[in-house]
């Protein structure tokens, strides 16, 4: 009774918590180092850690591909831990580049584990996007992250020009001159862009390319009705083709 003992300098240690202070069993906080007077005869007096979750959430893994343009899906891969009061909840948000808006796409809640967290998601519509990942803890701690864009094309590029060619018998050598676009659907958002575009004569002989138009004009040889084939395709592998038939008659009668 009445002596002062001197408490120990050293903190305890707890996976995902910070020591705060020590609670005395009869009323008080104390520190490591501090100073503490025993004011009874006897008796036993517990000195109890106090502790806060202040770490937030680690994330080992968080990936969104294909980074670059593809005619496939789009997959997204979340794995987290946090060993102090455990993963809370995981919510991924998605940010479209054609759109320009964020949405919340997918949210696991009620999770409540201190062992490491793996969630899933997959994309399935084309556009450009990029995710967003926030992991809440039991405590209200967060860790936000960011991931790279995702490229997905799903639209066939569309031929343009085929339509402006000459179709009606004339003795002025016809001229097929085409383009090709390739924007996602329902945009004006450039998709993987146009890889080549082709003009094909009925014998499937390539008279004419380029990488996103090509021009040919008839010759001779291409008198009287002949159909001929525009193929187009992008950067991931979408094709699409058209055709047109010209009637040219340069001889004289």
């Amino acid at each position: 009774q009445g002596v002062t003992l001197t408490l120990s300098s050293t903190k305890p240690i707890r996976t995902g918590y910070t020591f705060k202070y020590w609670n005395a069993s009869i009323g008080g906080t104390y520190n490591p180092g501090g100073s503490y007077t025993h004011d009874q005869n006897g008796g036993t007096v517990t000195m109890t850690a106090y502790w806060v979750d202040e770490t937030a959430p680690s994330c080992s893994t968080f990936t969104a591909t294909p980074n670059t343009w593809s005619s496939g899906n789009g997959s997204v891969t979340i794995k987290a831990k946090d060993e102090g009061s455990g993963i809370s909840s995981i919510v991924l948000k998605r940010y479209s580049y054609v759109t320009g808006t964020w949405s919340d796409i997918q949210s696991w809640t009620s999770i409540n584990s201190t062992s490491e967290v793996t969630k899933t998601y997959l994309q399935t519509t084309e556009g450009v996007y990029m995710y967003q990942v926030v992991i809440t803890d039991g405590a209200g701690n967060t860790t936000t992250i960011n991931s790279s864009a995702v490229y997905l094309d799903h639209t066939k590029p569309v031929i343009s020009g085929a339509g402006n060619t000459v179709t009606s018998w004339t003795n002025v050598a016809p001229v097929i001159s085409v383009s090709a676009t390739d924007y996602l659907s329902g945009t004006t958002y450039n998709g993987s862009g146009a890889a080549s575009i082709v003009i094909k004569n009925s014998s499937g002989t390539v008279v004419a390319s380029g990488t996103a138009s090509t021009s040919y004009t008839l010759t001779s040889s291409d008198e009287g009705v002949r159909t001929w084939t525009i193929v187009a395709k992008d950067n991931v592998g979408w094709e699409t083709s058209t055709s047109v038939t010209t009637k040219y008659d340069k001889t004289a009668p």
